[in-house]
């Protein structure tokens, strides 16, 4: 409601819309936005606590390539979401929980703020391996739509009506006249659903989350964006971002309409596909086009995530202490449930808290010669299920977890699930050759994906994965009897 009101105030702006503001315990640091108009203005209002506006400030030159003028994701959202962990059943962040969750679930009742945080202090804490296992029988039962009398749980399914959210909005935006039919497409673990839609315009990639919040696209949107404006690598053009209802357990959700592209069975495997992206990628790391936006920092314009994992993007002028504060975050949460599964570690394994605690305490020193690196515009989430080829252009790129760090990152990822040919590494390092101190750093990259892996999903065989790379990092370390705990 807030945003309607202030695109309908104010229509010859492109507006930067922060719609948690008002819930702020605490004003926060004004940030400016990226515009979002198909044709911004050359400078942008920014929205403190309460609706009051600052001066006028220039917009720093991004534009979200959306047809209408669309509410931005502000960074304070997304730093209230990883802050307040709501990802996790440990919700004591910086910020308080009542801001969160009223963020996060706006429409939703007292009655659900409450469901939620009692699924959040009950996930595995204190239960034995029998209650946890009908815990989470209990919730299959309950999300997944199984219930004990036969019939499936409500939940929002898309249609051709005209009120349907996604068709009201491609109406609403004059993407098509007439939606002839939609098919879905994939469908992933962490809820995501990607679907063809058919309209007498063509055909549009719609992707959906019945519980997801809409800044959780939005920040998508913008890591499409800024890919695009480096013009080097193809991704999906971000059209639009949407919310979808709460029905029954399920929501609100949000959905993202992106230009679509056919894509080839099997393309992204192809050697000469191969070939073009280790090229592109290349050209992308060594892009200039966003200089005037990370300013020789690394981080990124919002926050976002890498899979269900919250990324805090906050600016920093180091990739050393950039990426040392994203190593710490996994390792600290790997003794933590979440609001998916209980904790992937029990307390007493000290091993594990041991070589984790000496990696860190190595990070300079494993990383020496990145001081000078030039900060290059990341895919974040390069493994090659989120690649593919079309006929006519060539590889494409999509569910990008975007932010600004060291080339070699985006490398690690790709060896951990494999896909990528020699020849797609040949390709890239022609344009990118491999530093002094390569293979040492891309041992500490994939490590940082495994703990990420193993606090996804909780995987023993991945702990062990885990611990058998940091003794490699950091060799001949013993286990102390009473390790330091992790802040």
């Amino acid at each position: 409601m807030v945003v309607l009101l202030l695109l309908a105030a104010i229509q010859a702006h492109s507006l930067g819309v922060q719609p948690v503001q008002a819930f702020m315990a605490t004003p926060r640091p004004c940030v400016v936005p990226l515009g979002l108009g198909a044709a911004a203005s050359a400078s942008q209002l920014c929205l403190r606590p309460g609706g009051r506006r600052d001066r006028p400030r220039p917009a720093i030159g991004m534009q979200l390539q959306f047809p209408r003028r669309e509410a931005q994701q502000s960074r304070e959202y997304n730093v209230a979401k990883v802050r307040g962990g709501y990802y996790m059943s440990d919700k004591e962040g910086d910020a308080p929980l009542e801001e969160v969750i009223r963020s996060k679930m706006a429409d939703v009742g007292d009655e659900m703020v409450e469901e939620e945080q009692g699924k959040g202090k009950e996930l595995g804490q204190g239960l034995s391996d029998e209650e946890f296992e009908a815990f989470m029988s209990r919730q299959t039962v309950e999300l997944e739509g199984a219930v004990t009398d036969g019939t499936l749980a409500p939940k929002y399914m898309p249609s051709l009506q005209p009120d349907d959210p996604i068709i009201r909005e491609i109406y609403r935006l004059k993407l098509a006249t007439k939606v002839n039919s939609f098919e879905l497409l994939d469908s992933r673990w962490n809820g995501n659903e990607v679907l063809q839609y058919l309209t007498d315009a063509g055909s549009l990639f719609v992707k959906m989350n019945r519980v997801e919040d809409s800044s959780v696209f939005m920040a998508e949107a913008v890591g499409l964006t800024s890919i695009l404006r480096t013009n080097t690598v193809t991704v999906p053009k971000p059209l639009h971002v949407g919310k979808l209802p709460k029905v029954g357990v399920f929501g609100p959700g949000a959905f993202l309409i992106t230009e679509y592209l056919r894509l080839e069975p099997f393309g992204a495997l192809k050697a000469g596909n191969q070939e073009i992206l280790g090229a592109q990628l290349a050209q992308l790391h060594a892009s200039d086009a966003l200089e005037d936006v990370h300013k020789g920092r690394f981080g990124f314009v919002v926050n976002n995530l890498h899979s269900l994992s919250p990324q805090d993007n906050t600016w920093k002028s180091s990739w050393i202490d950039f990426f040392y504060d994203r190593m710490l975050a996994q390792v600290n949460v790997v003794y933590k449930a979440s609001s998916w599964g209980r904790a992937p570690l029990p307390e007493d394994d000290l091993e594990f808290a041991s070589l984790a605690q000496k990696v860190l305490k190595q990070v300079p020193t494993l990383l020496r010669g990145t001081e000078t690196v030039k900060p290059a515009l990341l895919h974040g989430d390069l493994w090659i299920g989120n690649t593919g080829a079309t006929a006519e252009i060539g590889p494409v790129l999509f569910d990008p977890a975007c932010y600004f760090g060291h080339s070699e990152y985006d490398l690690a990822i790709m060896t951990l699930f494999g896909g990528f040919s020699p020849v797609f590494f040949d390709a890239y390092h022609a344009v990118l050759p491999k530093e002094p101190g390569f293979e040492q750093r891309q041992k500490v990259y994939t490590l940082y994906n495994y703990l990420n892996q193993l606090n996804l999903f909780g995987d023993p065989a991945v702990r062990d994965t885990c611990v058998q790379l940091m003794k490699e990092i950091v060799p001949d370390l013993e286990v102390p009897e009473s390790p330091d705990v992790l802040q």
